[in-house]
């Protein structure tokens, strides 16, 4: 339709300029001509169109609330202690590119000299959506948070109480309308902040999996 009325006006122009009888009624038509068109494309809704969103996928979007499910597996660069762990938790996109959640987390820890351990914990993890091919949206993150470990200390020889901290890259990939996979990979960091002694750290790399659903 757009490529049919710029036709129609670049017809109507020649036209004008060949059969009027001075330069001045040639222009006059012209802006009447090209007002003319102009309204046409705006009742045909093309000016409505967002061309200057390259990060616009459906679901997502300033304001916009989500939730987010996902499995994670770490193993300890020493190769000693790993973790397993579910999360869940609900963000925000505060801009087209920046989102912010809360996740709560819950898991398994290997203690090899011990019993294992179980942990509970929660971390806040801004994210920065860099990057977007059709249903691909590449982000990174920087996160921080804590969580208890119980019956035995993690790291071994540890702490009960610790703080995590996690820098890396993922990817959301649409699904369904209201569906999108989640995946990355991280490096965490697990320590006390020598708020206790001893403070034993635990550095490795974690990877998971999940989905995120916006609301």
């Amino acid at each position: 339709m757009q490529r049919v009325l710029t036709l129609s006006v670049l017809v109507l122009l020649l036209v004008g300029n060949g059969y009027c009888d001075s330069d001045v009624q040639a222009g006059l038509l012209g802006q009447d001509l090209l007002t003319a068109s102009l309204l046409a494309l705006n009742e045909d809704g093309l000016e409505s169109q967002d061309i200057n969103d390259p990060f616009d996928m459906e679901g997502f979007g300033p304001d916009k609330w989500y939730f987010e499910a996902y499995g994670s597996g770490a193993i300890e660069f020493s190769g000693g202690n790993d973790a397993y762990s579910g999360h869940a938790g609900v963000g925000f996109f505060f801009h087209e590119q920046f989102s912010f959640s809360i996740i709560g987390a819950a898991g398994y820890m290997s203690v090899p000299s011990n019993d294992d351990s179980q942990y509970v914990g929660f971390d806040l993890l801004p994210r920065w959506h860099f990057a977007k091919w059709d249903q691909l949206r590449l982000f990174v993150e920087v996160g921080a948070g804590l969580h208890y470990a119980f019956p035995e200390r993690f790291p071994e020889n540890g702490s009960h109480f610790n703080f995590r901290s996690h820098a890396g890259m993922g990817v959301l990939y649409q699904l369904t309308e209201q569906v999108y996979l989640l995946g990355g990979a991280n490096y965490l960091h697990i320590s006390n902040a020598n708020l206790v002694s001893p403070n034993v750290g635990w550095d490795g790399i974690e990877g998971y999996f999940g989905v995120v659903m916006p609301f």
